[in-house]
């Protein structure tokens, strides 16, 4: 569902406000299929309706950016264990600057994604491979962390040393690329999987979150598909995408 930029605002507020060593348990929740807690791994918007939402506040395809913002609910942490993660998502059409923080849209945790099973069969499970090596270690990473540390990618370690992040920002041309293919798909999910890699200057923060769209190409029907210049978007076997190639905020800005 679409919401409102005060409420994005106070997500982040929250998220920014909150104590490090309190962080950790943000990213916790309680599966009451599975009775039994995990830790968080994959967002996802989904649905026609959701779908479209999102894409009508894109102006000009050509000149967008779609920016994943990073937010925490109003969650007592110190609580027990809940059903909804304290950690929030909010995928954003950025179209001109002034737009911070509006036409966002929330993601929902996913319990039982790709991610959340595909561990069990180990990385050399033909089905769950990922020819987007790069997105899959990035996941792996944030999986395998433990759980005092979880803070610690979201904390520059370089350049803006010391700073909280606050979002992601996808180029024009990956924004493109994402663009056409949740067009093309049929299936209408997008999933965000929160991953962890390597801080450089250039990117102060080992925290990356990978974007999936599923279906972005029909492999049995040898579809070609074509993406914009300098995009990435690599794909599995299944014809879904992914993206990891985001510049934190800060120090970037749109």
């Amino acid at each position: 569902m679409k919401t409102k930029s005060k409420n994005v605002a106070k997500a982040a507020e929250h998220w920014q406000r909150c104590r490090q060593e309190d962080l950790p348990r943000a990213f916790y929740a309680y599966d009451d299929e599975e009775n039994q807690s995990e830790r968080v791994v994959t967002f996802r918007l989904k649905g026609e309706q959701n779908i479209e939402r999102l894409l009508k506040e894109i102006k000009d395809p050509q000149n967008f950016k779609f920016i994943v913002h990073l937010g925490l609910g109003n969650a007592d942490l110190s609580a027990p264990i809940p059903s909804t993660p304290a950690f929030e998502l909010y995928l954003q059409v950025y179209n001109e600057k002034g737009d911070w923080q509006e036409n966002c849209v929330q993601l929902a945790w996913e319990k039982n994604a790709r991610f959340s099973k595909a561990m069990e069969d180990g990385t050399d499970s033909g089905t769950n491979a990922i020819p987007a090596a790069s997105a899959y270690l990035f996941v792996q990473s944030w999986l395998e962390m433990p759980e005092f540390a979880l803070a610690k990618p979201f904390t520059a370690a370089t350049r803006v040393m010391g700073q909280r992040v606050k979002a992601y920002i996808f180029s024009p041309e990956e924004s493109l690329s994402i663009l056409q293919d949740i067009k093309n798909s049929s299936k209408n999910i997008v999933d965000i999987h929160l991953g962890s890699g390597l801080a450089v200057w250039d990117h102060p923060f080992s925290f990356r979150p990978v974007v999936e769209v599923q279906g972005a190409v029909n492999l049995k029907d040898n579809e070609v598909r074509t993406t914009p210049m300098n995009a990435t978007g690599l794909l599995n076997e299944d014809g879904d995408s992914y993206y990891d190639f985001a510049k934190p905020c800060p120090p970037g800005a749109p």
